[in-house]
């Protein structure tokens, strides 16, 4: 069994890298403009960490994939039409939300 000094040190050393990973990109180009390229890349980061954690919620059931007998489609399907035409984050989760409890409560 590992030790509770060993888990602090792991936690400890997280921390630091995490802080040191972060920080060194706010240290290194505080004073510079980053290049264009950087930028234009940087713009795809938010929506492709949003659809790692999305899609993947919406699609397994019980570790398995599932699209036929799934409710969380039609919600999600709904909520990105509210997000389409609306742009707004609440509008969004209480559209799938909604249509979610709808949803499943004629399953």
């Amino acid at each position: 069994m590992i030790g509770s000094d060993v888990i602090w040190l792991v936690m400890v050393a997280s921390g630091l890298l995490t802080f040191a990973a972060r920080f060194s990109m706010i240290g290194l180009f505080q004073d510079r403009e980053l290049p264009q390229i950087i930028k234009q890349i940087l713009t795809y980061v938010a929506p492709s960490v949003l659809a790692a954690i999305i899609i993947p919620d919406v699609l397994l059931i019980d570790g398995a994939v599932t699209v036929l007998d799934n409710p969380k489609i039609p919600a999600f399907l709904l909520a990105m039409v509210a997000a389409a035409l609306t742009r707004n984050v609440l509008v969004t989760i209480s559209t799938g939300m909604i249509a979610l409890w709808i949803i499943t409560a004629w399953i």
